[in-house]
C-alpha cells in the first residue's frame, strides 16, 4: 500500500489530495497504460464514488486494485497481512493475537 500511495502522491500535482483527469492520466502513463477519454468516462462512472469528478486516495487505490495488481497479488499481499496478526501460525487469529497487534501498532 505503502507503493500506491507514493504513486498517488507524486501524481498529485497540486498538492490538494485528489487527483484530476491530468494527473489521473500521468499516473496510469506511469503503469504503462494509454488512457483514452472514454477509458476516463468509465472509471469516473465505477470509481468517483462522491461523483466530484476528481479522484482522492481511498478512489484511487480502488482502481489501482482493480486495474493494475493481480489477484495472484492480492492474495499474497492479504497473506502476509494475516500471518502478522497469526502470531501462532494457527491458521487462525485468536482475540489475543488480534489484540496484541492492535496495540503495538
Amino acid at each position: 500500500m505503502n507503493e500506491v500511495y507514493k504513486a498517488f502522491d507524486w501524481c498529485d500535482v497540486d498538492h490538494n489530495n485528489v487527483l484530476d483527469t491530468d494527473e489521473l492520466a500521468k499516473a496510469m502513463r506511469l503503469a504503462g497504460q494509454n488512457p483514452s477519454q472514454a477509458l476516463f468516462r468509465q472509471l469516473k462512472a465505477e470509481f468517483d464514488q462522491n461523483n466530484d469528478g476528481v479522484f482522492d486516495f481511498h478512489e484511487f487505490t480502488n482502481i489501482v486494485c482493480e486495474n493494475f495488481i493481480s489477484p495472484d497479488a492480492m492474495q499474497e499481499k492479504a497473506m502476509e497481512a494475516f500471518r502478522v496478526f497469526d502470531t501462532d501460525n494457527s491458521g487462525q487469529i485468536s482475540l489475543t493475537e488480534l489484540r496484541r497487534v492492535l496495540t503495538t501498532y
